[in-house]
C-alpha cells in the first residue's frame, strides 16, 4: 500500500505556486508531471536532469500516488514503491501541511 498521499487542493496550490508542475485530472486518475529543482538534483550538475511522472488515484479529494518514473531522454525507469517513498514522502507531508 502506498504512502504516497496528498490532498488534490494543496497539490494544486502547491504546483501553481510554484510554477513548473503539470498536473493531469481524468476522473479518478490523476498524473503529476515536474522536473526536478531540489537542491539536491541540481548539486548533481546534470545538464538536463529528468522528468518525474507519478501516476495515481483520486478518491475523496486525496491523490494516492502508486507508480513514480523517471524519464530522461527516451528512457523510462520506474522507481521502487520503497524509494519512491523514502524520496517523496516528505515533500508530499510538507505540501499537505503547509499548502
Amino acid at each position: 500500500m502506498s504512502r504516497l498521499k496528498v490532498s488534490l487542493g494543496k497539490l494544486e496550490r502547491y504546483a501553481k505556486n510554484q510554477g513548473g508542475y503539470d498536473i493531469y485530472v481524468n476522473e479518478d486518475s490523476v498524473t503529476l508531471s515536474f522536473v526536478p529543482v531540489f537542491p539536491e538534483v541540481l548539486e548533481k550538475g546534470e545538464d538536463s536532469p529528468p522528468r518525474v511522472v507519478m501516476t495515481g488515484t483520486l478518491s475523496e479529494g486525496r491523490v494516492e500516488f502508486q507508480k513514480v518514473e523517471i524519464e530522461n531522454g527516451n528512457t523510462s525507469i520506474e522507481r521502487s514503491s520503497e524509494e519512491s517513498e523514502m524520496i517523496y514522502k516528505s515533500w508530499l507531508d510538507y505540501i499537505e501541511e503547509n499548502y
